[in-house]
């Protein structure tokens, strides 16, 4: 898997490093779950893509998928290594075939060439039409990521520059790079981070994009925050079809690094916040930082939250997954909890691609267990049900090792897995979601759940 896991870590979320020896060990012994444990009632499987398989373009795919988003259409938007990892391109899957949107070496709409690396995840609505912020030449990742943030139309097959360096801001400023994490709703408004101020330091604001090109700022650079003081830094947006938008920010009176969640209400324009860090969590602990939040058409909002105490061993935050529903905040998942299928919450994934949302306010997340295995699961109405596991059959592609991405050691042996799922969980309003695992016999594929009864 590319280095984003590790990019994305400073200062934001914990290193993704390996939980261990002693959470692999079931694994590594070779203990398998019992029938009841391995296989997830209630989903049929079809296989999207697997690694090694021709790319779209040239070349092949070859260490690392990122399933990124589906929309209701089924449509799928994946980011993938090719030819090296760590050059990426960006796809799409529709109707059983593959398309490209870009890929590193190309020129880039609005000037200069692709880089190397896809920033976070993509936007894609239910037109078909895609958002994606992408690396430009030189590839430059700190202080400021030098790229751009493009706006596919499944019309014309093309892109569009919507902000480059340079790119005037609202507040009369320039746009020095842009961040990780877009999202496109279906009115083609974009939400997006990008860099400004001084070079040398330059601070991150979440912003809009509307179809006409028009930017407008949600949280930048001294806009109040709803208790006092100004924001600092905001990040990882994500806009609905009202066009409110959920973000992570900080603000002036905060002197830690953390980051809480907010919302800005496209009705009355003002900023309200969900989750505070430093506040008691539902289910016992303290939120000492949240992670990349999702809103959908009702204004419920989930996001992984991070507590205390991080385990010694790896430095790792024990993570939790909330729901925010009419003005109240519950656990959906956490450490320790007891899941579908067997085996309690050791770690959940927060990486940029890990959680999903829909409208019905179901959640999809993914977690390492106490029992060395992995598994993918969803919240629907307060409960919790098993989509795929370590030791999951997937009739007529094989069994699923790990929910994890990455090159085999050897011709049919699995990497071994860390317990820090990466596979993502993408959800639709159909239920079905959108992930990736690891086989038996080495090979990485792309999947689709969809719930039993229902046509893919």
């Amino acid at each position: 898997m590319k280095n984003r896991l590790y990019y994305k870590s400073a200062g934001r979320y914990a290193a993704t490093t390996v939980l261990g020896p002693l959470l692999l060990t079931a694994v590594l012994m070779g203990a398998k779950p019992s029938e009841a444990q391995a296989q997830a009632d209630g989903y049929s499987f079809t296989p999207i893509v697997f690694l090694g398989d021709p790319a779209p373009g040239g070349g092949n795919f070859t260490s690392d998928f990122e399933p990124s988003a589906i929309n209701n259409r089924g449509e799928m938007a994946f980011t993938a290594d090719l030819i090296a990892p760590g050059q990426e391109g960006v796809f799409l899957a529709r109707g059983g075939e593959l398309s490209q949107i870009l890929r590193f070496g190309q020129p880039a709409p609005g000037g200069g060439t692709f880089s190397v690396a896809e920033l976070g995840t993509i936007g894609l609505n239910d037109e078909g039409d895609a958002a994606v912020a992408f690396t430009l030449e030189p590839f430059q990742f700190d202080p400021i990521v030098n790229g751009g943030v493009f706006r596919y139309s499944h019309i014309t097959q093309t892109l569009s520059p919507v902000v480059v360096p340079g790119t005037p801001t609202p507040e009369g400023g320039v746009f020095l790079g842009v961040e990780f994490d877009v999202s496109l709703n279906n009115r083609g408004d974009i939400s997006f981070v990008g860099y400004v101020g001084e070079p040398d330091s330059p601070l991150l604001g979440v912003y809009v994009a509307d179809r006409t090109g028009l930017i407008t700022t949600v949280a930048s650079l001294d806009t109040p925050g709803p208790s006092g003081g100004t924001f600092n830094r905001a990040a990882n947006p994500r806009v609905n079809n009202k066009g409110d938008v959920v973000f992570n920010g900080r603000v002036s009176t905060v002197t830690d690094r953390v980051q809480s969640v907010y919302v800005r209400e496209a009705a009355t324009g003002n900023i309200v916040p969900i989750a505070n860090a430093g506040d008691p969590a539902p289910g016992g602990g303290v939120l000492v930082n949240t992670g990349r939040p999702l809103i959908n058409e009702r204004g419920d909002v989930t996001f992984p939250g991070f507590l205390e105490p991080a385990d010694p061993t790896t430095g790792l935050a024990p993570t939790g997954i909330y729901l925010h529903h009419r003005n109240a905040l519950t656990r959906i998942a956490g450490p320790g909890d007891l899941m579908p299928g067997g085996g309690h919450v050791t770690l959940i994934s927060a990486i940029d691609w890990a959680v999903g949302f829909n409208n019905r306010g179901d959640v999809g997340f993914a977690t390492g267990l106490d029992t060395g295995e992995e598994g993918l699961y969803t919240y629907s109405h307060g409960s919790l049900h098993l989509v795929a596991r370590t030791g999951t059959v997937i009739p007529g592609v094989g069994t699923i090792f790990s929910l994890e991405m990455g090159n085999s050691v050897a011709p049919g042996l699995p990497p071994t897995p860390s317990g820090y799922p990466t596979c993502g969980a993408q959800l639709n309003e159909r239920g079905q979601t959108f992930f990736g695992c690891t086989l038996t016999d080495g090979r990485g594929v792309l999947l689709l759940a969809t719930p039993t009864g229902q046509d893919n």
